[in-house]
């Protein structure tokens, strides 16, 4: 697999690419991949290699997200993922033994009344999100705006987290970009799910060499 994208870069720098615009993303890093870099290179540049250790998903905000984006394109979830929806909203798990029961049978958030009004009004807005989407076909960015708008309460959140949030929403674009309507909303979920967190490199003369997790 190696061999046939090894020009690539080359390719790109041909092409009057700037070093740190390339990120070359493999599920392996190894000194025989980085010789081979360098051996195609003519060692004219360096190598910077970031294996990252935080998935892109760990963040709250994305994962309550992709939970809800999930729901609303009938992609498949688990109970847990409706525990941490039903945690990012704030409502307590103890008050939930009814939604979780029905939805672990039907697979569907029912219709359910809290005692405490607040809760209620958050659990309706949620459905009403989750409805809304799943009416109407929008790309992915256009339904993580809605339910940023309705549900996301940004003042819960530090400004390292908030800005993990925004990387999530450049990936879903720069899916969107590239592919347009060519993958499934699964697929790209999926991706970007098991993105890993890094930050690009300042050198200007510098090729990211970037580990990303397969499933």
């Amino acid at each position: 697999m190696m061999i046939p994208t090894i020009p690539t870069p080359q390719e790109l720098l041909d092409k009057g690419f700037l070093p740190n615009q390339i990120v070359i993303v493999t599920p392996i890093i190894d000194d025989m991949l980085k010789f081979c870099l360098k051996e195609k290179l003519k060692n004219r540049l360096e190598i910077l290699s970031l294996s990252g250790s935080e998935k892109l998903s760990q963040n709250e905000i994305v994962s309550a997200t992709i939970c809800i984006l999930k729901l609303a394109n009938n992609i498949p979830v688990s109970q847990f993922d409706i525990r941490k929806i039903l945690h990012f909203l704030d409502i307590p798990l103890k008050y939930c033994q009814n939604i979780l029961e029905k939805f672990e049978t039907t697979h569907k958030l029912i219709n359910f009344e809290f005692n405490i009004e607040e809760y209620t009004k958050k659990y309706e807005n949620l459905l009403a999100v989750i409805e809304n989407i799943s009416q109407n076909n929008n790309y992915l960015s256009a339904q993580i705006y809605k339910i940023y708008e309705n549900l996301v309460d940004i003042s819960k959140y530090s400004s390292d987290e908030i800005t993990k949030f925004n990387f999530f929403i450049k990936e879903i674009n720069d899916f969107e970009h590239v592919f347009e309507n060519s993958i499934p909303k699964e697929k790209i979920i999926e991706q970007v799910e098991n993105s890993i967190i890094s930050e690009n490199p300042n050198h200007s003369n510098t090729i990211l060499l970037h580990y990303q997790i397969t499933t």
